[in-house]
């Protein structure tokens, strides 16, 4: 038994030592392969050593010949340029003189942005090296600062990113690069990040953050649902600004009910005349259709208000496509209902016959045979000649109270339309039709009667 037992306890000795015979070979093995790696990236590491050497000497050999080389004692009057030497510039900040028994207040947040008097600053110094960076960051376009914070910030911020890529600006630069522009709403972004080298993402996260406490955080579905049409905007601007809008959605949001529903209700609200077109085309198109149907119909609608602008004015003016023909009357009617202006042959009235002497072609305050009426120049003449002890001024005077009798004037009917008299010639009289009466009253008679009286006073003072 005890030969027994010794030969298990050997075997087992010989199977440990066998073991740890092959993981000490493993380790050994590993250690080569280790040892192999190690040189192969040090060999890579030397070669890139070398080309990053020959890229740099490359590199300064070009600005060398781009760059005038600066001028030496040695090199004077070889016609070679000198650069002027540039010190750093350094920045002093205003240092306020305290006694000695004052302690100076602590650094606080407000103070530092606001400048408090009670700081000392220690000067600040760009070194000539920096001031390129420094120089990149100076505000280039102020007209595209970010001042209100709304659904464009999106956008705007886009539009941002992308402009820093292409112009090469480090990426560690941008966020003091759009800080500069900021104002406004972001006024509180552009302080916190004032001395800092913040990220891109972490500059971002500054803005969502104001944002958010403005209330203005809207997802771009919410964007959607409330997009208005703006004071001065046509039909086919916001239609733009609809599409545009959609982009901005989710794909699954693009292609719900919800928003197809949206979108009808948003044209049927602000785009009317939109609507009354395009609705039997909706109903089997999709959601992208339909915007871009949308932009289509507004664009045609747009021209509706020059094309009724114009056919007001071709209303307003004469038609020269269509000249006279022989069909086409030479005068107007001589009835006419209304009249732009009044003429010197052409004179309104309401009745075209006189109440005073029951003829036709003038008014009664116009009437000769009325007592109101009399010739300026008759009125002249008898001013100059009438005397006060004239034996003629009885029979003057008789005629003139027998002119200012009240005749008996016929009751005529008005008519129910204006009329207007355009030519003098078409006025009739009959004289069969006016009283014997009014016929002595004749204006030739006067006249002569007037006539007659005048020679005899001038007569009379002649003798």
């Amino acid at each position: 038994m005890v030969g027994k037992n010794n030969l298990e306890l050997e075997s087992i000795i010989n199977k440990v030592v066998a073991s740890q015979q092959v993981f000490e070979t493993r380790i050994a093995e590993s250690e080569k392969k280790t040892n192999k790696r190690l040189e192969i990236i040090e060999k890579k590491k030397e070669t890139a050593e070398k080309q990053n050497d020959k890229q740099f000497r490359d590199i300064m050999a070009a600005i060398s010949a781009l760059k005038p080389i600066q001028e030496t004692e040695n090199d004077k009057g070889k016609g070679k340029a000198r650069e002027e030497f540039i010190p750093p510039t350094v920045e002093f900040q205003p240092v306020v003189k305290k006694p000695s028994n004052l302690i100076l207040p602590q650094l606080t947040l407000q103070s530092k942005i606001e400048g408090s008097s009670g700081q000392i600053f220690a000067p600040k110094t760009e070194l000539q090296k920096n001031s390129n960076s420094v120089g990149i960051l100076q505000p280039q376009n102020p007209a595209k600062r970010r001042q209100i914070a709304n659904a464009d910030v999106f956008k705007k911020l886009s539009n941002i990113q992308n402009a820093l890529q292409i112009a090469l600006i480090p990426y560690h630069l941008w966020a003091q690069r759009v800080a500069i522009e900021m104002s406004g709403d972001f006024s509180s972004v552009r302080i916190w990040s004032a001395g800092k080298r913040l990220s891109w993402i972490l500059f971002l996260e500054g803005i969502f953050t104001t944002m958010q406490r403005l209330n203005v955080l809207d997802s771009p579905f919410t964007t959607f649902s409330l997009l208005t049409p703006k004071d001065t905007e046509s039909a086919h601007a916001f239609a733009w600004r609809l599409r545009d809008t959609f982009y901005n959605l989710s794909g699954i949001d693009r292609q719900s009910d919800t928003t197809r529903d949206l979108l009808k209700e948003i044209l049927m609200t602000h785009l009317p005349r939109v609507w009354t077109i395009s609705s039997p085309q909706l109903i089997n198109s999709d959601n992208h259709e339909i915007v871009e149907l949308i932009v289509q119909v507004a664009s045609q609608v747009a021209k509706w208000r020059i094309e009724d602008k114009l056919l007001n004015e071709t209303n307003q003016t004469e038609n020269l496509f269509n000249p006279p023909s022989l069909e086409t009357p030479s005068f107007n009617s001589n009835e006419n209902p209304k009249i732009s202006q009044a003429l010197s042959t052409v004179f309104p009235s309401t009745e075209d016959i006189c109440y005073t002497c029951g003829r036709k072609g003038h008014w009664s305050k116009n009437c000769h045979t009325s007592s109101t009426f009399t010739p300026k120049n008759a009125q002249s003449q008898k001013k100059s000649i009438i005397k006060p002890n004239n034996k003629y001024g009885e029979l003057r005077r008789k005629l003139n109270l027998f002119r200012s009798q009240k005749k008996p004037s016929p009751s005529y009917k008005r008519k129910q339309h204006q009329t207007y008299l355009t030519n003098n010639d078409d006025i009739t009289i009959n004289d069969e039709d006016i009283d014997p009466k009014t016929k002595l009253d004749d204006t030739s008679l006067e006249q002569d009667l007037d006539q007659l009286l005048e020679e005899l006073e001038l007569n009379e003072d002649n003798e």
